[in-house]
């Protein structure tokens, strides 16, 4: 995760640093840098949350999966016990 938020902090900050020079012909003052770095590093790190909370969310779907098979190969052997001893015992 601190790959992916350095990672993308440079990309962010290279966009604010472009879009920075591109609006310094409106005079914008040096300490909006300041603040278009700290924006950029917030929003890295939103994104590094982001895609973190989606492989959770693809791991836990997986893990789900994994589960419902499970149940469901665990289910069958019971009702087929079930059908045999019921056909076991006679019926009057």
């Amino acid at each position: 995760m601190v790959g992916n938020f350095i990672g993308l902090w440079i990309v962010y900050l290279l966009f604010a640093f472009l879009s920075f020079w591109g609006m310094g012909a409106l005079g914008l003052p040096v300490e909006t840098l300041w603040s278009m770095a700290a924006q950029a590093a917030f929003f890295s790190l939103m994104t590094c949350i982001y895609i973190k909370l989606t492989e959770l969310h693809s791991k836990q779907k997986d893990i789900e999966k994994k589960l419902d098979t499970l149940l469901a190969q665990q289910s069958l052997p019971v009702s087929d016990a079930q059908e045999t001893s019921s056909s076991d015992v006679p019926q009057h």
